[in-house]
């Protein structure tokens, strides 16, 4: 690619209802700039309510004509987060 890719993770606590289809689905439907949705840790156990699962997932990010710009995935970042907190109301673990 002519521009340089973006990663981030997301991590967080949800129902252990919500598939994991659902939730990549979710995620690439928020901007045309995620190329990539990984699931990279699904957890079901110790230090969890019962019913919830902690998962994480690697968010690769990319424009075809320019360099992504701080602004811009911090933007997309939280239109996922409010999206996800508004439609399965998750607990947050880490975002980096």
């Amino acid at each position: 690619p002519q521009f340089p890719t973006v990663e981030r993770d997301l991590a967080f606590v949800i129902s252990k209802d919500v598939s994991n289809a659902e939730l990549v689905g979710f995620i690439r439907d928020a901007s045309d700039l995620i190329r990539k949705v990984e699931l990279f840790d699904d957890y079901e156990g110790a230090n969890l309510l019962a019913g919830k699962k902690s998962v994480a997932y690697r968010l690769t990010f990319y424009h075809e004509g320019h360099t992504l710009s701080t602004e811009e995935i911090i933007t997309v970042m939280e239109k996922i987060k409010k999206g996800l907190e508004n439609k399965w109301g998750v607990e947050w673990r880490k975002e980096m």
